[in-house]
This record gives structure tokens, sequence and C-alpha cells, in this order.
């Protein structure tokens, strides 16, 4: 069996280099959302900016537990990525549907898609702690 202390660092190699990328860019593209859409779109679009920051944020966030998935199947525990992806769908399905019908707007769902997405990174370090000792500061760690 594969030691944890080995997949721990493996995946702290491989996570470091996409959150480097990730996290400016998805920051920046937050930022200036709405000066990036008129310049390349036009004033037309302007209102499509609107979506733009959530999406940024979802992708930050979904960057920095994307490869805990391959590090339970590694240490042969693909029962507890399918237990999260139960867990996800059950709190994304009302929470987007939710967000389509009351609040009825592009930007409301993918507010409520960053606000999966950061329950979900939280219960999947949470998690990964419990199971592989994974510290949740050095998940976070760029």
């Amino acid at each position: 069996m594969i030691s944890r202390t080995s997949v721990r660092a493996a995946r702290n190699r491989n996570t470091r280099f996409p959150k480097a990328i990730t996290a400016p860019l998805s920051i920046g593209m937050a930022l200036v959302a709405t000066p990036l859409v008129e310049a390349l779109f036009g004033e037309k679009w302007l209102q499509a900016a609107s979506v733009i920051p959530p999406i940024a944020i979802y992708t930050l966030l979904i960057s920095i537990s994307f490869n805990v998935g391959d590090v339970f199947k590694a240490l042969d525990r693909p029962d507890v990525l399918l237990r999260l992806s139960i867990l996800r769908g059950t709190i994304a399905v009302p929470v987007l549907i939710g967000a389509a019908l009351w609040i009825g707007t592009a930007t409301a769902v993918g507010w409520a898609q960053a606000a999966v997405a950061l329950v979900s990174v939280a219960a999947t370090l949470t998690v990964a702690h419990w199971v592989f000792e994974l510290p949740v500061g050095e998940a976070l760690k760029g």
C-alpha cells in the first residue's frame, strides 16, 4: 500500500502549479470583469460581466481541492469520493434551483454555485484531513 506521507507530498507537488496560476487569474478576472467585458465584447455585453466574479471565485475554490479525489482513489478510498459527490449534489440541486427560481438571475446562480463550491471544498478538505491527515493549511498553500 502507498504511504500517506508520499501521497500527501505528491499531491502538494502536483497542485502547487495549478493553484499558482488559478488564484491570480481568478482574482484578477473577478476584479476587472466589467472593463474586460467592455473591452473585449463592447457595451452591449456589459450585463454579462456580473456573472464573471462568481464563476472566477468558483474556479479558484475548485482548484484548491481538485486533485483530492485522486488521492482518495490512490489510498483505496473511492467510497469517500462517492460520498462527497453525493453530499455536493444534495446541497447543489436545491441551492441552484432556489437561486434560479427565487432570484432568477444568472448572477444569483453563479454566486449560488460559488457558495456550493465553498461548502464542498471545506467538506473535502475536512474529510481529507481525517482520512489521510492532510492539514487544511497545507492544502491551501500556493
